[in-house]
């Protein structure tokens, strides 16, 4: 479980992040820019979105990806790496990785299509002839 203390740092930490909020979600929370989610937090550790074009960088850096026991046992690994500790201490280095996070977000994220319009059959009418 994440305690309120450390949303509220991370919170800080995070003050320069556009449109910056933390939603809870599993014990921990969500950290989003707009309608990205570009960071997690779980259990007071705040884990960064990596991707194909970042992952190299995390896997430098820390040991290994977030993972979560699912139904039935099962281990689910995510795209998000923990921060390591003595960057968190280091607010430039924690915007640095964060916004490496908001890339692979943004790089992650679907185009929204339209939604499909009903035509309305409006009978006969003047449009007819």
């Amino acid at each position: 479980m994440t305690t309120d203390a450390y949303v509220e740092h991370v919170r800080d930490l995070l003050a320069s992040i556009p449109d910056l909020r933390l939603r809870k979600m599993f014990g921990g929370a969500g950290v989003y820019s707009g309608s990205r989610m570009f960071a997690l937090l779980a259990a007071d550790q705040l884990y960064i979105k990596a991707d194909a074009a970042s992952r190299s960088r995390f896997e430098a850096a820390v040991s290994a990806p977030f993972t979560f026991q699912g139904a039935g046992g099962r281990t689910t690994v995510t795209s998000y790496w923990p921060l390591s500790l003595p960057a968190e201490d280091e607010p430039e280095e924690v915007e640095r990785w964060a916004r490496l996070g908001l890339e692979a977000a943004g790089r992650a994220s679907k185009p929204m299509r339209p939604k499909a319009v009903a035509h309305l059959d409006l009978g006969p009418g003047p449009w007819d002839g």
